[in-house]
């Protein structure tokens, strides 16, 4: 059966106050338009020979990668992400960065040497689900799943954004089932059914999930999300593969890492 995608991605917050100047976005993206690193560079030379502080466009934050990385010349604990030695959305994230940069699952020496890199800028890493951090400003810039981001941008208060970096990222099932010999096997059938519908595929929309069938969305509602040309930067994945090579990945974030 089909599962419902969500898609791994990056959860940008301006809350309080714009990054200074440009640092974080003055990085060359080799895959990127070049719009997003010309910008940086306006808004340096702006600073550099007017003074000015032009406010940082949080929708560009977060598009590369390789921004992420340089937020460690900007105060410490500006980037966040799950922990993937004890979180699913970690490993999930850990997985799309390794696949981004050019690994696989015979090979974690990307996403190792980014975590490690991230590291020197003392990244948040929590445990588990972190929402309320990230409402909260605690967390300007947080790996985490499309939804969340989609929730607090048209929930709550501040100014939130939600980008996929121009690397690339993976889709992630969230999956329902049928339980082997189950009592009321046709009702779960019909439910199951019903899910997957037209009708049920679109109020799963409520909640800022994406459709996992390629069904026609009333125009209010597609305008939530980004278009579809920047979810094609997000690949459908062997989790199955992946989860038989988790334990080693793990192994050595935890050794090489933490």
């Amino acid at each position: 059966m089909k599962a419902v995608h969500f898609v791994l991605t990056l959860l940008v917050l301006s809350l309080v106050a714009p990054l200074q100047s440009a640092k974080a976005a003055d990085v060359i993206c080799y895959n990127c338009p070049p719009e997003w690193a010309d910008r940086a560079s306006m808004l340096k030379a702006i600073k550099t020979d007017l003074n000015y502080d032009i406010p940082h466009d949080n929708k560009n934050s977060g598009q590369a990668l390789a921004q992420i990385l340089a937020e460690k010349s900007n105060p410490v604990g500006m980037v966040g992400y799950l922990d993937p030695s004890s979180a699913a959305v970690g490993y999930v994230g850990a997985v799309a960065i390794n696949l981004a940069l050019g690994g696989s699952a015979a090979n974690f020496d990307p996403a190792i040497a980014f975590f490690k890199e991230l590291r020197k800028n003392d990244p948040i890493v929590p445990k588990q689900t972190s929402y309320a951090r990230v409402v909260s400003g605690e967390m300007p810039i947080l790996l985490d799943y499309d939804f969340n981001a989609y929730r607090a941008k048209y929930s709550e208060k501040g100014s939130f954004e939600f980008v996929i970096p121009c690397e690339g990222s993976v889709t992630y099932p969230y999956v329902v089932g049928l339980v082997k010999n189950a009592p009321d096997k046709d009702k779960a059938k019909k439910v199951l059914d019903y899910l997957l519908s037209d009708k049920g595929q679109a109020i799963w929309t409520n909640a800022y999930l994406r459709p996992a069938r390629p069904i026609e969305l009333p125009e209010a509602v597609k305008r939530k999300f980004l278009p579809d040309s920047d979810y094609a930067r997000a690949r459908n994945v062997d989790w199955g593969q992946m989860e038989g090579v988790q334990k080693g990945f793990v192994d050595r974030y935890l050794a090489e890492v933490r």
